[in-house]
């Protein structure tokens, strides 16, 4: 078989504090590898500020929101960095050797839905240098099929490209159905795992494997000719992302992401020396401000 499919699994309920709550997805939760490049991934609605300024290592923090979030959220991190995210854009910091940052709605009124998903990096890039860019949602792509909107937020498909410069390959589509939808083909290279979580509705995958709201899979391909085919039950909302499985060992501590128990504290001592640098008060204040 050129692609191979874990089973469906659901996500993992939990909330902090009254203002956010989520689905939790880790790659321990499927076997061999099959989550990677991505390590987890946590579809969230933050309704007010949660989480303080922290540490990232070893892997990019990625930030999805989706279109009908309401407001918008602020992103500032310890390379000086400020960013406003809108509905539909994709936010990507790239941790590397290690960065600090926060991300808080703005306003009392906003209310962000999300994904929140953490990419590994191969060993020979995680010391690399930290930093962080916005996509907005207007000048990514969208490929209008029979009944479905593809929006390509990074990678390629159908012949178009997004403009987001990774630091890694990585496919990332955001897929709309209106209805009943028909076979649409997702190249997948040989060596490449698809992760795919349904937002809302019911689809079906390749004939034989049908996932529902709440759920994620994974898939494997194993040929450079494999293709996912994808048709919708009614009125879905679909994500997928996919690259290059990294077969190297992964030593997850929270947010930092290395590969060896060696290297995890090294990091961890380099963020408590103070290595990682710091977010600002002034910054701090932006992410605390409302309009």
């Amino acid at each position: 078989m050129p692609l191979t499919f874990s089973p469906a699994v659901d996500g993992q309920v939990a909330t902090i504090g009254s203002g956010f709550n989520m689905l939790h997805f880790n790659h321990t939760m499927f076997d061999e590898r099959r989550m990677s490049p991505v390590v987890m991934v946590d579809h969230f609605h933050m309704s007010s500020p949660t989480f303080q300024p922290h540490p990232h290592a070893g892997m990019s923090a990625v930030t999805l929101a989706f279109q009908d979030t309401r407001g918008a959220m602020v992103s500032v991190d310890s390379t000086g960095r400020s960013s406003m995210i809108m509905p539909g854009d994709l936010h990507w910091t790239l941790a590397g050797r290690g960065i600090v940052h926060t991300q808080r709605p703005l306003a009392s009124r906003s209310h962000i839905h999300a994904l929140q998903i953490f990419v590994n990096l191969p060993a020979a890039d995680k010391g690399c240098a930290p930093r962080s860019f916005l996509v907005p949602r207007s000048r990514m792509p969208t490929v209008a099929l029979p009944n479905a909107l593809v929006t390509v937020v990074a990678g390629n498909f159908a012949g178009v490209a997004s403009p987001a410069a990774l630091p890694q390959p990585l496919l990332m589509l955001d897929i709309e159905t209106l209805g009943d939808t028909p076979n649409f083909q997702v190249p997948l290279p040989g060596g490449w795992n698809a992760t795919l979580l349904a937002i809302n509705g019911a689809v079906r995958l390749s004939g034989a494997h049908e996932l529902t709201a709440g759920c994620a899979l994974t898939v494997r391909s194993l040929d450079d000719n494999s293709a996912l085919e994808i048709s919708s039950i009614g009125r879905s909302h679909l994500v997928l992302l996919a690259g290059p499985q990294i077969d190297e060992p992964v030593v997850q501590q929270g947010p930092f992401v290395l590969d060896s128990a060696q290297a995890l504290s090294e990091s961890i001592q380099a963020y408590q020396r103070g290595d990682f640098g710091t977010v600002t008060q002034a910054e701090q204040n932006l992410a605390r401000s409302s309009a």
